[in-house]
């Protein structure tokens, strides 16, 4: 009899072990909307002090857990499940697996900070580009494996999306400023069109076309086609660099690079008796000098060309004088014997059209040239920032402020991005910006605010991220 009792009392105590066993909980979590993992989410046990979080791949794990419980799964920019469990979700291992799909707020955009510096968000995952107009925000990504075009407003809630050819990775302006999306190196392209009505539609193109009714220039993005009269006896995607300018009111312009970018000239298209002229506003070279040219015309029917060195080659119809000639040989032959011409990607002159002007910025003179839009000096304003060390040949980029009222130096590295911002009334330099985000990739910028994409490591490796960014006192230095 004692040993019925016995095992009778061992029984009823292993039952009500078995009623409230601890258990090992594992779970992955992913985004409804596009099947990704989701970070940082946080899963708690009601009532309990146990907590985690999810990982990089979503996944994350609870030990010693009593059942029956009910987990609390949140996080900022999802809606908030709870989540019932019972010894009957236990497997024969003593663990509980779990798939939670959370679905998005309002709008995946919601500001999710990702860092413990704020104003630091990331705005979206899985980002081919992006591009930026006066109020919308125009994102290339991923979404359920397809490709998705989803425009938003700076105050971060959609307005329009559209699903659109998987080969489309780019999101740029064309020559006539509309905006396009495409393949990198595509010959065909798409206009995106009825922005304004919010009924996003795409209107397929084989080519480039600028055309503003004084000449024609076709380009399958590779290259150029539309022969330039009288250039080198030659077409224009010969040279290193052939750069259509937004137009002006009345004439366009357009820059090209010559002798391995060591040559910059700005032209101007402009109709005159029934023709079209290509007339020389602007020359400059490395360490040579830096001419604004009074409608000098470089190119007549009789084009010839006097060669100084194998590196350059200057118009005989310039109006420079002997000895000015001969310095610029001088200095060439100079530099090139030192290897200076090494150093650097580029010429450190930037040119913008702004409304019905053009903007020249000389990196190297510290000098902001403003024409009007027939190529005229109107004034000059001297940049107030000296370059030191070797910032001047490591400069990444130049890029203007949608509202076009200061511009920025860019300097680039894989761990650091700096960006020098510069007045375009004033020439001062009004503060330093560091970006937080490493391998930092296109860049725009308004208001107060700096869009751009970033390398960063995600389940699929390397993914490119769309990052916004406050510009306050924490990220500038003086």
């Amino acid at each position: 009899m004692k040993k019925v009792i016995t095992l009778f009392v061992f029984l009823f105590y292993y039952c009500l072990i078995a009623l409230s066993q601890n258990v090992t909980i594992k779970g992955n979590i992913i985004a409804s909307s596009d099947g990704l993992p989701v970070k940082d989410v946080n899963i708690s046990v009601k009532g309990k002090t146990i907590g985690t979080s999810s990982n990089e791949k979503g996944n994350f794990i609870l030990k010693n857990v009593s059942l029956p419980c009910v987990l609390s799964v949140s996080h900022l920019a999802f809606f908030s499940q709870d989540i019932s469990l019972t010894t009957n979700d236990v497997n024969n291992k003593n663990l509980v697996e779990l798939n939670i799909q959370l679905n998005d707020k309002v709008t995946t955009l919601t500001e999710v900070e990702i860092k413990d510096t704020p104003p630091v968000y990331q705005l979206e995952r899985l980002v081919y580009d992006f591009e930026i107009d006066s109020s919308n925000l125009y994102v290339i990504r991923n979404s359920k494996d397809k490709k998705l075009l989803q425009v938003y407003s700076f105050e971060d809630y959609p307005r329009e999306k559209i699903f659109i050819p998987k080969h489309c990775n780019v999101i740029e302006y064309d020559y006539s400023n509309n905006l396009i999306i495409r393949k990198v190196n595509a010959k065909d392209y798409f206009i995106v069109s009825n922005i304004e009505n919010k009924e996003l539609s795409l209107e397929k193109k084989e080519f480039d076309i600028v055309e503003r009714g004084i000449g024609k220039i076709v380009s399958n993005r590779d290259y150029y086609y539309g022969v330039l009269p009288n250039i080198l006896d030659t077409d224009i995607r010969h040279f290193n660099e052939f750069r259509i300018l937004e137009s002006t009111f009345s004439n366009r312009f357009f820059t090209l690079l010559l002798n391995n970018k060591k040559t910059l000239v700005l032209f101007m298209i402009h109709p005159k008796k029934d023709q079209i002229k290509y007339t020389s506003i602007y020359y400059t070279t490395y360490y040579c000098g830096d001419w604004l040219l009074n409608k000098e015309q470089f190119f007549l029917k009789d084009y010839k060309t006097t060669r100084y060195s194998k590196n350059i080659s200057i118009p005989i119809h310039l109006q420079y004088n002997i000895s000015t000639l001969n310095q610029i040989k001088k200095n060439f032959k100079e530099q090139l014997s030192f290897g200076l011409f090494m150093s650097r990607q580029r010429i450190p002159v930037y040119i913008e059209i702004v409304e019905d002007k053009v903007l020249i910025i000389n990196l190297e003179k510290q000098i902001i040239y403003t024409l009007d839009s027939k190529g005229k000096l109107l004034e000059e304003e001297i940049i107030n920032y000296k370059f030191q060390g070797n910032e001047l040949e490591s400069i990444n980029d130049v890029i203007l402020n949608k509202e076009k009222t200061k511009f920025y130096v860019v300097f680039k590295n894989p761990y650091t991005t700096k960006l020098k911002e510069i007045d375009l009334l004033t020439g001062e330099n009004t503060r330093t910006i560091i970006l937080r985000s490493h391998f930092v990739d296109k860049i725009r910028i308004i208001g107060k605010n700096i869009y751009y994409t970033a390398r960063t490591e995600g389940i699929n490796g390397l993914e490119r991220w769309l990052f916004k960014e406050k510009i306050d006192d924490e990220l500038t230095q003086n």
